[in-house]
């Protein structure tokens, strides 16, 4: 069949070369990034709540909340008890100052999922920045006994720690940082006499 239809055979090969190297382009600027990735999914699957809520974490996390919000929104109606998706909408709301709304969302993922690292440090991590650091260290401390060597709830502990003043928490901290990674350059300054999260070696230099 081939030695008969040589040119047709050449046009129909040239073709498919044309379609698949068009749709090969087309595919490559979708996975271009993971937010093009997780953009063309939600617009594939407006009832995927997955890839509609990390599309929205997306956008959230570059500061583009109107679009984070209606994505986030559209995964709520889909799905009102996501863990992941009411902590999301917990940070969303505290970025747009709205502290009952946020307070809600994390509770709600609270009770969904009270031993959740992830749920308990993003909430402490809301606390602080809502202005009530002390109601942030029971849920740091949480996150802690449900897993120890997890870095950003130690590390933002050792923080608040520092700030109340106790420095024998803080070197406890920073030592239990070091068993875990013996190259934590935050541990090993604290432990050299450092004040957590500055470039300072005292309260007096840093105030």
């Amino acid at each position: 069949a081939l030695a008969r239809h040589r040119r047709a055979f050449a046009v129909v090969v040239l073709l498919a070369i044309i379609a698949l190297g068009t749709g090969t382009i087309v595919r490559n600027r979708a996975w271009a990034t993971e937010e093009s990735l997780w953009k063309d999914a939600a617009l594939k699957g407006p009832t995927n709540e997955r890839a509609l809520l990390n599309y929205g974490s997306i956008e959230l996390a570059e500061g583009n909340y109107p679009v984070a919000q209606d994505v986030l929104s559209r995964a709520e109606t889909l799905n009102p008890h996501y863990p992941l998706l009411e902590v999301s909408l917990g940070i969303l709301e505290g970025q747009l100052q709205h502290p009952a709304a946020a307070e809600d969302h994390f509770r709600h993922a609270l009770n969904m999922r009270p031993n959740d690292v992830d749920t308990h440090f993003y909430y402490a991590d809301w606390l602080v920045r809502d202005g009530r650091a002390p109601a942030a260290i029971p849920e740091l401390q949480i996150a802690m006994r449900i897993n120890r060597s997890r870095t950003e709830p130690r590390s933002l502990l050792m923080k608040l720690s520092a700030a109340s003043g106790d420095i024998a928490t803080v070197r406890r901290l920073a030592l239990e940082a070091l068993s875990y990674d013996g190259t934590d350059a935050e541990a090993k300054a604290v432990l050299a006499g450092s004040i957590p999260g500055t470039r300072f070696r005292n309260y007096e230099e840093c105030f």
